[in-house]
């Protein structure tokens, strides 16, 4: 098995689950309702109740991690392998995609480039390839380090080895809102409204946002009806108040691994 295959795989784990989800997202669709708060001029946007997501969504994503974090490594050992000095069995344990979030741990102390990854992990690879893998370190400052394409591929990959990914119901878009004035006694009268969104987990009773018309809005209670309009998505991610993904965003730093790193190095590869 090569990189390809792993990539396929990855590839192949992505689009099924895509599918799943939108299908089931499609079957249960999110919905909500406002809530006035007393006697004031706030609702609370709050959310319906949600069914349990497949078990085995997160080992889906798990997989396709995983097989992007191997086709990289892959891709280190095949080049490694046409070393005039090919690693010894001692140094082919260490050999891998080195990925790191600070210089030091890449390039190593001063005067010890040893103790770095790029040393221990990809020095038979040659300057070629060197500097590609060289140029794509997190820590270069492209994007923001721990969004890095890499620094999420390895923190994820890592985390999925020792603990559980889990998959979350949260909203893919701020919430809209529609509107109705009920009173019957009175004239109506409605002024401007800001909308503030609270979070974006979707489970039963969450508040996820809160409305507030401007003063001078008729809303005594039951004179207005206020209905959310909301859009979910299915989020990735470890446990606790850290970021999360969905399919469509791990794609894309599938497709930005693919084309910043795997083409060039497969060019020098396939020489």
């Amino acid at each position: 098995m090569d990189h390809h295959e792993k990539l396929a795989w990855s590839s192949q784990h992505l689009h099924a689950l895509d599918l799943e989800i939108k299908d089931f997202i499609k079957r249960h669709p999110f919905t909500g309702r406002g809530e006035q708060e007393g006697n004031s001029r706030r609702f609370g946007i709050l959310a319906d109740d949600y069914p349990l997501l497949p078990p085995h969504w997160p080992l889906m994503v798990g997989d396709a991690i995983h097989n992007l974090r191997g086709a990289l490594d892959h891709m280190i050992w095949a080049l490694s392998l046409r070393s005039k000095t090919p690693p010894s069995v001692d140094d082919s344990t260490k050999i891998l995609f080195p990925i790191c979030t600070k210089e030091e741990w890449y390039i190593g102390k001063p005067k010890m480039p040893q103790g770095g990854a790029r040393w221990k992990c990809a020095r038979f690879i040659g300057d070629e390839a060197l500097a590609i893998v060289d140029g794509c370190q997190p820590y270069r400052g492209v994007y923001p380090v721990h969004e890095h394409p890499l620094a999420v591929i390895a923190a994820y990959s890592n985390h999925d080895k020792h603990r559980n990914l889990v998959a979350s119901a949260a909203l893919a878009q701020p919430v809209q809102f529609t509107f109705k004035v009920t009173a019957h006694n009175r004239q109506g009268v409605i002024k401007p409204a800001t909308i503030t969104q609270t979070q974006q987990w979707f489970y039963k009773d969450a508040k996820l946002a809160v409305v507030e018309f401007a003063e001078g809005t008729t809303c005594d209670p039951g004179e207005m009806e206020v209905r959310p309009v909301l859009e979910g998505t299915v989020a990735f991610g470890k446990e606790g108040p850290e970021p999360t993904f969905d399919v469509t965003a791990l794609e894309e730093i599938s497709y930005n691994i693919l084309r910043e790193i795997i083409v060039p190095l497969d060019a020098i590869l396939c020489r």
